[in-house]
């Protein structure tokens, strides 16, 4: 159990459960777990205030590693903004964002072609005819009920890099 003694999760406990949890949706049960209990407003807080991280750089991490770790320019989770995805064989313009969904260790050059991405597009209020609806959806996607739809917290855009060409990918899927 990741909870502190306020009801909310206990940050360092629940990142300490989720770091080895990168395949299959554990990670996801894990979450649930920990929120729990939560109302919908505690838990779009919560999400808000920490489950967005500044990028993690590989200059960064080689200066703390003992051993250098794979060369890597992105990981899986993060946000990126890319003219370079395609989706059917279609070229996506635009420059919309995404989240890089292929496993991290499957990003270092010369291991794969293509990434899975998985397209980010905002909801605003002014999106649903009736406030029911939004609230609803927002409902849902903080509780974790479908992984058809994931939510994102507002004003990441701080926090999302921009790739023209990601390194070693002749595109991106």
């Amino acid at each position: 159990m990741v909870k502190s003694v306020a009801g909310q999760p206990d940050v360092a406990a629940l990142e300490q459960k989720l770091a080895p949890l990168s395949h299959g949706d554990m990670a996801l049960r894990v979450l649930k777990e920990a929120m729990d209990g939560m109302s919908v407003g505690a838990r779009q807080s919560f999400l808000n205030e920490h489950l967005l991280r500044a990028p993690i750089y590989h200059e960064d991490v080689v200066a703390v590693m003992p051993q250098p770790p794979d060369v890597f320019h992105v990981l899986q989770g993060d946000v990126i903004r890319t003219d370079a995805a395609y989706m059917l064989d279609q070229r996506q313009i635009g420059n919309p964002s995404y989240v890089i969904a292929t496993s991290t260790c499957d990003l270092v050059p010369e291991r794969r072609v293509t990434a899975m991405l998985l397209r980010v597009e905002p909801k605003r209020p002014r999106d649903y005819a009736d406030p029911a609806k939004l609230k609803n959806d927002l409902s849902n996607l903080v509780r974790f009920k479908s992984t058809q739809y994931l939510y994102l917290p507002p004003g990441f855009a701080h926090k999302v890099r921009r790739f023209r060409i990601l390194y070693g990918l002749s595109r991106c899927t």
